[in-house]
C-alpha cells in the first residue's frame, strides 16, 4: 500500500529516450476517496538524444478508467532536464472497507517519426497499485473492562474523521439501551443495577456486547463491538424479615409463659420470615444455625439444649448469585433440673417391728418463683409378685410450693385404717416426685419383714429379717473370710448356669471393698456394662463372637497366644504372636492414643485418602460419589471465592503438641510419647486465614464447641478451577488480538 509510485518506458532501437509516469496521493477520509494525480514526463538519455521538430504528438494519461488525452510537444535535446508533457488528477473512490487498488497507465504517440534508420510507434508504460486504507469504522474501547452495576464506565472512540459521529448501543442479557446517538470521541455511561441485574439472576457477573455504528452524516461507515462485562455491586444482598421463636412445649408455656425457654425441656422452633432475593435473583438456600446445630431450611426446632444463658440463633439466606445475608435473635436458655431426691427412707414403726411405717422424704427441684409445683406420692406394692403400685393418698402432697426450691417431709406414718403391712412380708416402695413441667423422679426399695435377728421358716431361715424365700434370705451385708463359691444344678439358671441378677436399677460390685483380684474361671458373658476398676483375671476364654478366644489382663501369656492386657499406663493391646508389628492399643502415652503397630505403617496402598474422624472419635470413610450425596448443585459463587483464595498467604509453623512434649522430654529426661519426637517445620495454610477470606465452608469445625479446627485441603483446591479458566480464556483471547495485529503488521509492510 502507497500514496506514491512510478513507472517508465525506454525506448529507440538505441534508448534514446524515456517516458516515465509518477504519481501521489492524497486521501479524504470523510468522503472515503484519494486524489490521485499523475505525471507525465520525457527523458533523453544519450548524447545524441535530439528530438526536434516533434510537435504535435497525441499522450494520453489513463487513471482508475478515467483517461484524458492531449497534444504535446515532445522535442528534447541531450542534457535537458526530464520535459513534463502532461499532468492529470483523478478522484478515487476506495471501498466500502476502505482499501483500493487501481490501475494507472501513461502514453506518446510516436507514429511517423523517424530515427537512425527505424520508425517509432505509440510508447505506452503502466503499472497497478494498492492505496492505503482509509479508516473507517471506529474501534471503541471500554474501560473499565470489568465495571460495578451503579457506577459509572467510559467508551473511548479514536474516530478517523472529526466529521464522523456514533451511535453506542449496549446488549446486556435480553435488555438493549442506547447510551448515545451523537456519540463524537467519548461517551459515559452508568448501568443501574435496577435495569441490568435481573438479566444475570445466578450470577455476580455477566458478559455484555458494546456495538458502535461509525457514521458520516447520515451516510452509515462501519460497525464494531467489543465485550463488557458487569458485575453485582456489594450493597445488594438478600434479606431477611426476622426470625421468630417459639417454644413447641405446651407445658412450659403454661407453666411459665411464652419467653421463658428451659434447658433440656424447651423444643424451640425458629423460622426465617421473608426470605428476600435482589433484582432478580432466588433465594437458593435458607439455613439455621443453634446452638451448634445446623439446618438447611427455614424452620427447624432445637431440643434437649444442655446449654444455658444467652445462645444465638443466626439464619442465613443464600441468593442464586451465591450472595449471602445474615441475621441472628438471641435465646435466653434458663437452667433446669428434674426433681431430685436426696433422702427416701421407710422404716417400720415399733422400732422396726411395727406394722405401719415411718416415711421420710426430702429433696429439690426448679422452682421459678413458685410457678413450678409439685406432686409427691408415696407408692407400694402389695406384694412382690404385684404388678400394679398403690398410692398411699394420706402422704400424697399435691400442688407443692416452695420458692427456695426445696421439699422437706420427713417421719410422717401411715395409719392402719388405710393398710396394715404385715410384719411377715416385704413390700416394694418407691417416692415418685413429678413437678408441673411433666418430669419425675422415683427412688425406691423393698420394705423388708419385720427385723429379727434370725428366723426359721419351712425351707430356710432368715437372718435380720423373718424367712420368705430362699434356703437363706438375709437382710443386710455379708461378709466371708474364707472362699464363697455358688454351685449351679442343672435347674438353676439355663443350662446349668449360674446367675448373679442385680435388682432394677441396681448394681453388683464384685472387689469393690478389696484391692485383691476378682477371678472368673469359667466362660463368663456380662449382659449389661461391666466396668473394671482394678485387676481382673478370666481364664481361661472370653467371647470374641462367634467364637471363644484365650485372653488375660494383666499378665502376658506364653506360646504366642492371642491376648488382652490391661498395662499400666493404662493401655489394652491386642497382639498376635508377641509381636509389636501385629498389635492394636487403645491407651495413652503423654496423651490419649490409638495405634495399630509398626505393621499397619508399613502396608501401602495407591488408593486415594479417605479416612475421617469426627470431633467424637468416630472413625469413618470419606467418600466422593454422587450416590452417597443429597442435593447436588453448582456453587453460585464460586468465582468470588476462587479469587478469594487467592488472597491468602501460605504460612509455615511447628506442631505445638510435638514441640512441647519435646520441650518436656528434654527437661525432664523421661520418654513422654511413643512416637518420634522431631523439631519439624510445615508448610501449608492456616485455618483462620481462609475464615477470614470468607472460605468458611472449606473449614472443619469441633462438633460441640463450634471451635476451627482443620482445613479441608482435598476439596479446597477445585477453587482454583474458575481461576484457571479465567486465564485459559484470557489466554485465547490475548491470542487472537495478537494474530489480528500481525495480520494489520503485514498488512501495512504491503506483504
Amino acid at each position: 500500500m502507497a500514496l506514491s509510485g512510478s513507472s517508465s518506458t525506454t525506448f529507440t532501437n538505441n534508448s534514446a529516450f524515456t517516458i516515465e509516469l509518477s504519481w501521489t496521493a492524497t486521501q479524504n477520509v470523510a468522503n472515503n476517496t484519494s486524489s490521485v494525480t499523475a505525471t507525465l514526463k520525457l527523458k533523453a538519455n544519450k548524447y545524441y538524444s535530439e528530438a526536434s521538430g516533434w510537435y504535435n504528438k497525441t499522450a494520453v494519461i489513463n487513471i482508475n478508467g478515467t483517461s484524458e488525452s492531449k497534444s504535446v510537444n515532445v522535442n528534447i535535446s541531450p542534457g535537458d532536464a526530464p520535459k513534463t508533457l502532461f499532468t492529470k488528477t483523478v478522484t478515487v473512490g476506495h471501498n466500502a472497507d476502505g482499501t483500493k487498488s487501481f490501475n494507472i497507465t501513461a502514453s506518446v504517440d510516436y507514429t511517423g517519426i523517424q530515427w537512425h534508420g527505424g520508425k517509432l510507434g505509440k510508447v505506452t508504460t503502466s503499472g497497478s497499485y494498492s492505496l492505503n486504507t482509509i479508516p473507517r469504522a471506529t474501534t471503541p474501547a471500554v474501560s473499565p473492562s470489568t465495571c460495578n452495576m451503579d457506577s459509572a464506565f467510559t467508551i473511548s472512540l479514536p474516530r478517523a474523521s472529526s466529521a464522523f459521529t456514533h451511535t453506542v448501543t449496549m446488549l446486556f442479557g435480553n435488555k438493549n439501551v442506547t447510551i448515545s446517538t451523537a456519540a463524537t470521541t467519548s461517551v459515559t455511561y452508568t448501568p443501574k443495577s435496577s435495569d441490568f441485574a435481573s438479566q444475570i439472576p445466578k450470577a455476580m457477573t455477566g458478559r455484555g456486547t458494546i456495538t458502535v455504528v461509525t457514521k458520516n452524516g447520515s451516510t452509515t461507515i462501519g460497525t464494531k463491538q467489543i465485550p463488557i462485562s458487569l458485575m453485582i455491586p456489594s450493597s445488594i444482598k438478600p434479606s431477611i424479615g426476622s426470625i421468630s421463636v417459639a417454644d413447641l412445649n405446651a407445658t412450659v408455656n403454661t407453666v411459665l409463659g411464652a419467653s421463658v425457654y428451659l434447658q433440656y425441656l424447651s423444643q424451640i422452633k425458629f423460622t426465617v420470615n421473608s426470605p428476600t432475593a435482589s433484582l432478580g435473583s432466588t433465594v437458593s438456600q435458607t439455613s439455621l444455625n443453634f446452638n451448634g446445630q445446623s439446618w438447611n431450611t427455614s424452620t427447624a426446632t432445637a431440643s434437649n439444649i444442655s446449654k444455658t444463658g444467652s445462645l444465638t440463633c443466626t439464619a442465613t439466606v443464600i441468593d442464586g448469585r451465591g450472595l449471602i445475608a445474615t441475621k441472628s435473635v438471641a435465646v435466653t436458655i434458663t437452667a433446669y433440673s428434674s426433681p431430685d431426691i436426696t433422702t427416701a427412707t421407710i422404716l417400720r414403726d415399733e422400732d422396726g417391728f411395727g406394722s405401719q411405717l415411718i416415711v421420710s422424704r426430702a429433696g429439690k427441684f426448679s422452682s421459678f418463683s413458685g410457678k413450678n409445683t409439685l406432686s409427691i406420692e408415696f407408692q407400694y406394692k402389695t406384694s412382690k409378685s404385684d404388678t400394679a403400685w398403690t398410692t398411699y393418698a394420706g402422704l400424697t402432697k399435691t400442688a407443692y410450693s416452695n420458692t427456695a426450691g426445696t421439699f422437706s417431709f420427713l417421719n410422717e406414718k401411715t395409719v392402719n385404717s388405710v393398710y396394715s403391712f404385715s410384719k411377715l412380708t416385704s413390700y416394694p416402695w418407691q417416692i415418685v416426685v413429678r413437678d408441673s413441667l411433666n418430669q419425675t423422679t422415683i427412688s425406691g426399695g423393698m420394705i423388708t419383714t419385720s427385723e429379727v435377728a434370725m428366723s426359721w421358716g419351712k425351707n430356710g431361715v432368715g437372718i435380720g429379717k423373718i424367712w420368705e424365700q430362699g434356703s437363706l434370705d438375709l437382710a443386710n451385708d455379708i461378709y466371708i473370710g474364707g472362699y464363697a463359691r455358688i454351685l449351679a444344678s442343672e435347674a438353676s439358671g439355663s443350662s446349668g448356669n449360674t446367675d448373679i441378677e442385680a435388682a432394677p436399677g441396681k448394681n453388683i460390685s464384685l472387689g469393690a471393698r478389696s484391692t485383691g483380684f476378682v477371678n472368673f474361671y469359667r466362660p463368663t458373658v456380662f449382659k449389661g456394662e461391666a466396668d473394671f476398676q482394678g485387676n481382673a483375671i478370666i481364664v481361661p476364654r472370653i467371647r470374641v463372637h462367634p467364637t471363644w478366644t484365650t485372653w488375660q489382663l494383666n499378665e502376658k501369656l506364653e506360646n504366642g497366644l492371642h491376648r488382652i492386657m490391661l498395662n499400666q499406663n493404662p493401655s489394652i493391646v491386642f497382639e498376635h504372636n508377641n509381636t509389636k508389628t501385629a498389635n492394636f492399643g487403645i491407651g495413652t502415652d503423654n496423651s490419649p492414643r490409638i495405634w495399630a503397630g509398626r505393621g499397619l505403617y508399613d502396608r501401602t496402598y495407591s488408593d486415594a485418602v479417605n479416612m475421617f474422624v469426627t470431633s467424637q472419635g468416630t472413625i469413618g470413610r470419606s467418600t466422593s460419589a454422587s450416590k452417597y450425596k443429597l442435593s447436588i448443585a453448582d456453587i453460585v459463587d464460586a468465582d468470588q471465592l476462587s479469587s478469594n483464595l487467592l488472597t491468602v498467604k501460605p504460612k509455615s509453623w511447628f506442631d505445638k503438641r510435638q514441640i512441647e512434649e519435646l520441650a518436656d522430654e528434654m527437661t525432664e529426661g523421661v520418654t513422654k510419647s511413643e512416637d518420634s519426637l522431631v523439631a519439624k517445620k510445615y508448610f501449608g495454610l492456616i485455618a483462620e486465614d481462609l475464615q477470614d477470606a470468607g472460605l468458611h465452608d472449606y473449614l472443619s469445625y469441633n462438633d460441640e464447641t463450634g471451635e476451627i479446627e482443620g482445613i479441608a485441603y482435598d476439596r479446597l483446591w477445585t477453587l482454583l478451577i474458575p481461576s484457571i479458566r479465567k486465564h485459559e480464556e484470557h489466554l485465547a483471547e490475548q491470542k487472537s488480538i495478537n494474530l489480528d495485529l500481525q495480520r494489520q503488521i503485514k498488512e501495512l509492510q504491503g506483504e
